[in-house]
């Protein structure tokens, strides 16, 4: 009987991860990393863009945890956050991301709050840091390194994938 309930429980648990796993992606989260989830959008919501349209980035993360606040490091110019990877892939399969910078840039920066069950969100023009010269479907993958307020290592956020289309 006991391994039986046993079992039951593990099999609740798979099917609840699973289920969340399904209504991140569904609801265009990243995965939890740390109490994180990211999530990124074209700043109009829609999934097009015209030629030499600025692509603008609207860059949420929700605090999931029921008790703890989380702070994200920005300077005031997101764009030139050392703490953010971009990757981003043309229509012809061409890694096009921007390259990483090694040191912090000059200037004022703050640490953003995001309560328990809280979400904040940046824009970012992504056109700044690269070039969208073709025209068909882009994928892009935004990384945020993280360091905790409490003693912790550092950590990696990961976005959900944002496709797009460029036209003509």
């Amino acid at each position: 009987m006991k391994h039986l309930l046993y079992l039951s429980s593990i099999i609740v648990l798979i099917s609840f991860q699973k289920a969340h796993a399904l209504d991140s992606a569904a609801n265009g989260w990243g995965d939890v990393t740390n109490c994180i989830q990211m999530s990124i959008n074209l700043k109009d919501g829609g999934q097009m863009l015209r030629t030499n349209q600025p692509v603008e980035l609207t860059v949420r993360y929700r605090n999931v945890s029921t008790n703890e606040t989380v702070f994200i490091y920005s300077p005031l110019l997101v764009a030139a956050d050392v703490t953010y990877l971009f990757q981003v892939v043309s229509p012809s399969g061409k890694d096009i991301s921007p390259v990483s910078r090694k040191t912090s840039p000059a200037g004022s920066s703050v640490d953003r709050a995001i309560p328990p069950n809280g979400i904040i969100q940046f824009e970012i023009d992504l056109s700044r840091l690269c070039r969208f010269e073709e025209a068909g479907t882009y994928k892009v993958i935004v990384k945020k390194v993280i360091l905790p307020q409490k003693v912790g290592e550092w950590f990696t956020v990961v976005s959900n994938q944002l496709d797009f289309d460029i036209t003509d």
